[in-house]
């Protein structure tokens, strides 16, 4: 078919573009000396396989066999992926694999492992090396840590894994690389703080405006010629944005990333993918329909606020997703920053929020809108304080475990940060901090009595 020569043409490009006639990078030209076994360069024939010595294969990818090599003149270990076999006869197996090099090649981050080569065999095979990068998959870090048995610590080291995941696929996304595949098993977490963003060998570029030094060049037309037949499902049905699901290759951008992006955050809260099927059939009718389990409510013993980011993230409307990735970066510092188990809650202007002689159970402080802090006396309104965006309220009969001691009612429609007793205990549990939180409060109750005491009509309490 035409496509399918399209294809093949845009395969011989790429070979006649590596033409096996280049020398290694510091060779001369001319014949090749005695020094040859010590400094490992070859003769001008040789393609840049032969300078590698293989150690062996070290795990087995989507697409491709991955083995551990070592250069012969720079003595560095490298990864070295080799597409071979079956998938090393077709065309578009082909093309896709030698598009995952030209991609990642293109995509200078620290948190994308850097191709190095691409080269074609005698025998057909294709390969690329790149960084060897050492350490374990997001996947078993999870697996060793389950979410019943993570301290704050804990959850501010995987938030931390997520964050820097983020900054690699904003950065594609702003070249117009969509990852498509994004889960906790492509996720490589080394010992001194790296993480990796790996296997590119699903993502979809989007031409991007010429001379803004954002464009991903590949050995095809963009325009013309795609990968993808219409209806064509990529990636993990269990992670699928439900666009994916329904090959509706069109539909698919930044959000795309998100959605992914949130179904790692729900297995991080869960231990289980978004969509949890028992077998793959039933994983991808869960892609398509979309729908994800939810996970919030108070009262669960999952972070509210990440519960909330996770379920936005997973929303298979698009229009209702984080419309890029920073915008779901943003959510999860600002989440960290304000603690993970304080939650937001929007309140209509009129309601009575803390009624006087309740028991305390939650603390408030004001993102947006207006309170005022009453008591009624011999049924008059007694005005104490009006509060507005930065302040508390409630924190000290929560503090020193107190019934209420005046109203609080919303007068303007207003956005609050809520802080259970639950949410406080887990904060500061032992903290040498947490005395001198409660000492303070149980103080200001103190005077606050006290002032209750003088007669009526003495305006000293303002």
């Amino acid at each position: 078919s035409q496509a399918q020569n399209q294809l093949e043409s845009a395969v011989e490009t790429v070979v006649m573009e590596r033409s096996p006639q280049a020398l290694p990078c510091g060779a001369a030209s001319g014949s090749v000396t005695e020094d040859k076994a010590e400094t490992g360069l070859g003769p001008r024939e040789a393609t840049p396989r032969s300078w590698l010595i293989n150690e062996g294969a070290v795990a087995q990818g989507g697409m491709g066999t991955i083995h551990r090599v070592r250069h012969q003149s720079l003595r560095g270990r490298m990864a070295m992926k080799v597409l071979g076999g079956d998938e090393a006869c077709d065309a578009a197996c082909r093309l896709r694999f030698i598009e995952e090099a030209q991609v990642t090649s293109q995509l200078d981050h620290p948190n994308i492992p850097p191709v190095h080569d691409l080269w074609m065999e005698a025998d057909n095979s294709l390969y690329f090396t790149m960084k060897l990068v050492h350490g374990r998959t997001l996947t078993d870090i999870l697996d060793e840590n389950p979410t019943t048995e993570r301290s704050n610590r804990d959850w501010e080291r995987l938030l931390g894994i997520l964050l820097k995941v983020c900054d690699a696929v904003a950065y594609a996304n702003s070249h117009g690389v969509i990852h498509r595949d994004l889960k906790p098993e492509n996720i490589i977490v080394g010992t001194h703080g790296q993480v990796w963003t790996m296997d590119w060998g699903c993502s979809l570029v989007i031409p991007q405006p010429a001379g803004e030094g954002t464009e991903i060049f590949l050995s095809r037309d963009l325009a013309t010629q795609t990968l993808d037949p219409p209806g064509c499902a990529i990636g993990t049905p269990s992670y699928m944005a439900p666009e994916q699901a329904r090959g509706l290759t069109e539909q698919i951008d930044g959000r795309t990333d998100v959605y992914l992006l949130g179904g790692v955050l729900y297995k991080m809260l869960t231990g289980t993918a978004p969509h949890s099927g028992e077998t793959v059939a039933e994983a991808f009718a869960q892609a398509l329909g979309g729908a994800v389990e939810g996970l919030c409510g108070q009262g669960t013993s999952l972070p509210p606020e990440l519960c909330r980011i996770a379920m936005r993230a997973l929303s298979a409307d698009r229009e209702h997703r984080y419309d890029s990735v920073e915008a779901f970066q943003d959510d999860l510092e600002q989440a960290i920053r304000n603690g993970l188990w304080f939650f937001s809650l929007g309140v209509r202007a009129g309601t009575l929020l803390v009624k006087a002689g309740d028991p305390a159970e939650a603390s408030y402080i004001i993102q947006s809108g207006a309170c005022e802090v009453f008591r009624v006396q011999n049924r008059r309104r007694i005005l104490l304080r009006r509060l507005g965006p930065g302040d508390i309220f409630g924190e000290t009969a929560m503090f020193t475990d107190q019934p209420r001691t005046a109203n609080v009612e919303v007068t303007t429609s207003s956005r609050l940060l809520v802080i259970t007793r639950d949410a406080f205990e887990r904060v500061l549990g032992d903290s040498w901090l947490r005395p001198f939180v409660q000492a303070q409060a149980q103080r200001f109750r103190e005077l606050d009595e006290h002032f209750d005491r003088r007669p009526e009509g003495d305006t000293a309490t303002g």
